[in-house]
C-alpha cells in the first residue's frame, strides 16, 4: 500500500509538472478560432444544451399539461 501511494504521488507530480508547461499548447490547439476541431466542439456543446432545454420543457408540459392549462386559463 505504501509503495502504491508513493508511486501515485510521483506520477501526479510528474503530470502536474508536464501540464504546467504544456497547458498553453493544448489550449491553443483546442480553442484556436481557426481550428476546425475547436469550432466543432464549441458548436456541438451549445447544441446539446439547447436540445436538453427543449426536451426538459416538453417533458414538463407533457407531465403537467392539465395543471398548466388551469394555470394559463386563470382557473
Amino acid at each position: 500500500m505504501k509503495k502504491t501511494q508513493s508511486l501515485l504521488i510521483v506520477l501526479f507530480v510528474l503530470l502536474l509538472g508536464m501540464f504546467t508547461f504544456q497547458d498553453l499548447a493544448i489550449y491553443n490547439v483546442l480553442f484556436n478560432p481557426e481550428s476546425t476541431f475547436g469550432w466543432f466542439f464549441e458548436s456541438f456543446g451549445e447544441l446539446v444544451l439547447a436540445y436538453m432545454g427543449a426536451f426538459s420543457a416538453f417533458a414538463l408540459l407533457k407531465i403537467n399539461w392539465k395543471k398548466w392549462l388551469r394555470f394559463a386559463s386563470g382557473i
